[in-house]
């Protein structure tokens, strides 16, 4: 009975843990609703926040809502046989099942993986915070990844300036990710101490808890 009891102190444990001034519901996470303050200087405005890559975040929300409408096109055209994959770098006759297999299984994998990271917080009824959705991220984030690999696919059928125009956006994405990294960097080690005015510019959403003094 000991042993029962504990483990049904170990399950219920974190039931009754009350509100929190850090806490976001899971609805909050994909976007970065609000952010996780861990730690601030005495002296200056250094600090440690959980707030991520907010535009990586954003535009691999996007991709989840991507793929899926392409789904569900995909689908619906291939119900009045009309096959929109061609074959595409994975197989040797057009309008094969083998692009599209391709695409369900690569994408579906990762939005599989990010739903079983991720639905199971809505059942919790104690208080969650944005590092819960951690484990969900990089499923996310690859299939932002596959994404961008199909879109290759679909370029590569199109003339060749289009295929500038998608390596120039292609670019320009890794250049706003590697920017916004910069840009919230010293949120995530520490360093540099910024000042009450760069702090302030950097709340992209009056949601989220960045310390200043």
């Amino acid at each position: 009975m000991v042993h029962v009891s504990t483990q049904y102190h170990m399950v219920t444990a974190h039931g009754n843990l009350g509100d929190h001034q850090f806490g976001a519901p899971p609805q909050n996470w994909p976007l970065i609703g609000k952010t996780l303050p861990y730690w601030l200087d005495e002296t200056n405005n250094a600090q440690v926040t959980l707030i991520g890559n907010p535009l990586l975040w954003w535009f691999s929300t996007v991709a989840i809502g991507v793929f899926l409408a392409l789904t569900v096109f995909y689908l619906l055209r291939r119900k009045r046989l009309n096959f929109d994959l061609s074959q595409g770098e994975h197989s040797t006759q057009p309008h094969t099942q083998d692009a599209f297999q391709h695409w369900c299984s690569s994408g579906g994998v990762l939005l599989v993986g990010w739903v079983v990271h991720y639905a199971p917080y809505f059942l919790l009824s104690r208080v969650l915070f944005l590092h819960h959705y951690l484990p969900a991220l990089p499923c996310k984030f690859m299939l932002l990844a596959a994404v961008c690999e199909h879109a290759y696919v679909w370029i590569r059928s199109l003339p060749r300036p289009l295929h500038t125009l998608y390596y120039l956006l292609l670019l320009l994405l890794c250049v706003l990710v590697l920017t916004s990294f910069l840009v919230f960097a010293p949120f995530t080690y520490g360093y540099p101490a910024l000042s009450r005015e760069e702090i302030q510019w950097r709340l992209w959403k009056p949601s989220w808890d960045l310390l200043f003094r």
